[in-house]
């Protein structure tokens, strides 16, 4: 059968890192022919202990053929012609970060502004890539305004830990708290902490998701009322699926992957258009009504919740679909 090599940055613990080993975890359990492929190449490197449970060794350059299949994800368009093989399956875990590190510093702004600043690297994904993967809705979307094709789909899932809370009655009570992450839209998060200190009513607890272990932020989002997440939503994001994974609810912009109702598929009124003004005020009357009705508020993620128990199996037919009968 052929061999499988998965890009993936060396040392580096986040959740676009963990979904390439899970793939190729995923992929052994079948193959047992799927390895790291830890950039930069010039130096051998470890898999990072958080990602030793799964089942997928680290691999060198020298070990690809002609035949193999890379899997090379969105941050390494420049790395695309690097390789002794043609079979490039180019993995679209972000859209933004294709653009960020392809070199392009221009705002980003819709799909449709961002056309013209990609010609030169998509038309060497349209010469060297022999199959384009999408992780979310948002990138497939993408995918189809560029004519990139043919396109699968490989989505994701949430690490066993928080899926396993999904099976769980929800029993621990719930605080007024609201927890936010600081990398994610800083200054619109900025003005709607602003907007809902001016509010009426006593200020909930506000935590920022910063310098703490994967433990703490189980603990902290399994007492919260809300997660809110005013960034760009470059792709399926896993902090709001964690959070609603731990019982908590969601508050989102309309950017990115929130923009449809595939990838954050919650009621419309809890989805704010931050590009119109008063959207702070909006976004703290909604904070408002979760930290006093959240008993009512949480049953309409109960979607949510379903679609994030289904993913883990969802991924795996979503791998054996394209690699078992394919490759």
């Amino acid at each position: 059968m052929t061999k499988i090599f998965i890009v993936a940055p060396a040392n580096t613990v986040t959740g676009g890192p963990e979904l390439l080993h899970q793939l190729g975890d995923a992929l052994n359990r079948e193959t047992r022919l799927a390895w790291m492929l830890y950039a930069p190449f010039d130096k051998s490197h470890e898999t990072p202990a958080p990602y030793i449970r799964y089942n997928v060794g680290p691999a060198r350059l020298d070990d690809i053929d002609r035949d193999s299949i890379v899997v090379l994800p969105e941050i390494y368009t420049k790395l695309i012609r690097r390789f002794p093989t043609p079979r490039i399956y180019f993995w679209w875990l972000s859209v933004d970060d294709f653009f960020h590190h392809a070199g392009f510093t221009a705002p980003l702004g819709p799909i449709g502004g961002r056309n013209l600043i990609a010609k030169s690297y998509i038309g060497q994904l349209r010469q060297h890539v022999e199959r384009h993967l999408y992780q979310s809705e948002y990138a497939r979307e993408f995918l189809v305004s560029q004519s990139l094709a043919p396109s699968s789909r490989v989505s994701d899932y949430l690490a066993e830990e928080y899926v396993k809370e999904l099976a769980k009655p929800a029993s621990t009570p719930r605080e007024n708290l609201v927890v936010y992450n600081p990398k994610k839209g800083r200054r619109r998060t900025r003005q709607i902490l602003r907007a809902l200190r001016q509010s009426d009513g006593p200020m909930p607890e506000v935590v920022p998701l910063a310098g703490m272990t994967r433990s703490q932020v189980c603990e902290l989002l399994g007492r919260a009322k809300l997660y809110i997440d005013f960034g760009g939503h470059p792709g399926k994001d896993r902090i709001p699926r964690e959070a609603v994974a731990l019982g908590a609810c969601v508050l989102v912009n309309r950017r990115g992957s929130a923009l449809n109702s595939v990838d954050i598929p919650i009621p419309d009124e809890f989805k704010i258009d931050d590009r119109t003004s008063g959207f702070a005020k909006v976004a703290a009357d909604r904070i408002r009504l979760m930290m006093a009705d959240f008993e009512r508020q949480s049953p309409k993620f109960e979607a949510y919740r379903q679609k994030i128990a289904a993913e883990p199996a969802d991924f795996l037919a979503d791998v054996q679909s394209l690699f078992l009968t394919r490759s």
